[in-house]
């Protein structure tokens, strides 16, 4: 290979880099941007249940409902029933 052919080999090559040092964050930017949209801000609330759901309860858990609250977690006593209710909805 004559000097000049390597002179523009390396030339070619470096062009190249800086052209990719330049692009690579807009486009890795841009996927990034697309990919992730954003996380909307939630609230929680815990229903405390007694020792079992009464019907209290169960009109209760209606209304949050009907108000955008799904129950997320719940947790049991060491008979298996339910205790408590953690709730999420979207922050209005």
């Amino acid at each position: 290979m004559s000097r000049k052919a390597a002179t523009l080999l390396v030339l070619l090559g470096v062009l190249i880099g800086c052209a990719t040092t330049q692009l690579a964050p807009r486009v890795a930017e841009a996927q990034v941007a697309a990919a992730a949209p954003a996380a909307d801000a939630v609230e929680y609330r815990l229903l405390m249940t007694g020792s079992d759901l009464h019907e209290e309860t169960l009109q209760q858990l209606q209304a949050l409902g009907a108000q955008g609250w799904r129950v997320v977690a719940t947790t049991a006593d060491h008979s298996g029933e339910t205790r408590n209710m953690v709730l999420m909805r979207t922050k209005r």
